[in-house]
């Protein structure tokens, strides 16, 4: 039976599957549907889903370890800063520079995370790790498709220099939120039940923000219900994705675990 690095490596591959299967979809909902309205049903399809596993497993005889406030707080955070802050950067990124420079920002994830763990949990990776991390987000901005010879998203210089801040921002909010995550299923090891409780959070974040464009949201669904489908599915493929991301933490540091699931932020039909 796995255990250890194996399993981690495992888990975050799998997560990754997932993650790839959920861009992939979105990225034909997007043609008819745009980004608000698509990140606030998949969050609600994170929040439903996950509540939905959490029953199958109640029914199933499982049982929970009994929440510390430490978990609580990292899960919350996480969600906050991944499924709330991390997406609403990303989307707005999307909206100035367009999606394929957006999506550089996200290899750049990988050494937010290695830093950020170093500083915060002590995570060494150690001179053969930094330039194996190096390479390996060299290796994904390759992978990232180029953009056509019209710049995407072109605008007046300040407002591109506004986007490369949001871009960073996204890319630092998504190591933040692994980061917050590991912290949290060290304390209180449910990842299924942590990775909702943090979706619930992020999409209270996002309603509250988005709460006076609610009505736009909801013609844009009405309109075209069978790219919202797509969406709810993005979601529940989302959720799985991250209680296995979650899982990974307890075997395999913040920055390999964000390196592996970062590939799936490459797929060329992003």
């Amino acid at each position: 039976m796995l255990s250890g690095l194996p399993l981690g490596v495992l888990l975050a591959l799998g997560a990754t599957v997932f993650f790839s299967g959920a861009i992939l979809i979105s990225t034909v909902a997007s043609r008819r549907l745009d980004s608000s309205a698509g990140s606030m049903l998949s969050g609600v399809a994170n929040v439903a889903v996950g509540a939905a596993l959490i029953g199958l497993q109640a029914l199933a005889g499982a049982t929970w370890a009994l929440p510390t406030w430490r978990g609580v707080v990292g899960f919350v955070l996480g969600g906050l800063c991944g499924t709330f802050l991390g997406r609403w950067l990303f989307f707005s990124t999307i909206r100035r520079l367009g999606p394929t420079r957006a999506t550089v920002f996200q290899t750049l994830s990988p050494l937010a995370a290695a830093l950020m763990a170093w500083v915060f949990l002590g995570q060494h990776l150690g001179l053969e790790g930094w330039a194996g991390t190096l390479m390996a987000a060299a290796g994904l901005v390759l992978l990232t498709p180029r953009a056509g010879r019209q710049a995407e998203g072109s605008g007046p210089q300040s407002a591109s220099r506004l986007a490369l801040v949001w871009g960073l921002g996204s890319a630092v909010a998504y190591a933040a939120g692994s980061l917050f995550r590991s912290v949290g299923v060290a304390s209180w090891n449910e990842p299924l039940v942590g990775a909702t409780l943090g979706s619930a959070f992020g999409l209270a974040a996002l309603l509250g923000v988005a709460h006076r464009h609610l009505r736009g949201v909801y013609t844009q669904i009405r309109a075209h219900p069978g790219s919202a489908r797509l969406f709810l599915a993005v979601g529940a493929l989302q959720i799985v994705a991250q209680a296995m991301l979650i899982a990974s933490l307890n075997h395999i540091p913040v920055a390999l675990t964000v390196l592996l699931a970062s590939i799936g932020s490459c797929v060329p039909a992003r």
